[in-house]
């Protein structure tokens, strides 16, 4: 790359993820993965979260059908049953795993789908920037 302009190149790190350098004129070719496009970094807390909504949803949706699609005391019905008490012991397993403040490790386990902030350090919980006091 001896004697180009300034490039803007990705480079990919032992992670898997993909970080932004510039190259300049008489710099070595850049490494592997040059002009691929970087992964969103999504934090453990944001995963976590998403991974909630999904079992709560799923698990309302198969009680509904327990409910109103079969007949009752039904094989269908003991299925969809269980799946959803399974989909609701995955939300406390995510919840108790993956739902932790960044900053300061709290587990936050109640209000994992509405809080914004860590109700402990006041940091927030996906780009831990701290927040100040609202009045």
């Amino acid at each position: 790359m001896a004697g180009s302009n300034p490039a803007d190149c990705f480079v990919k790190e032992k992670t898997g993820f993909y970080h932004h350098v510039k190259v300049g004129p008489g710099d070595p070719a850049p490494r592997e993965g040059a002009g691929k496009e970087m992964k969103p970094h999504v934090s453990g807390y944001e995963r976590g979260r998403n991974i909630v909504r999904v079992l709560v949803v799923l698990a309302i949706i198969l009680g509904v059908a327990a409910l109103m699609f079969t007949q009752e005391n039904s094989r269908e019905q003991m299925l969809l049953v269980i799946g959803s008490a399974a989909c609701v012991v995955g939300v406390i397993v995510v919840a108790r795993l993956l739902c932790v403040c960044p900053h300061c490790g709290k587990r936050i386990v109640s209000g994992v789908l509405v809080l914004r902030v860590c109700p402990k350090c006041r940091h927030d919980l996906l780009t831990g920037a701290k927040v100040k006091k609202q009045r």
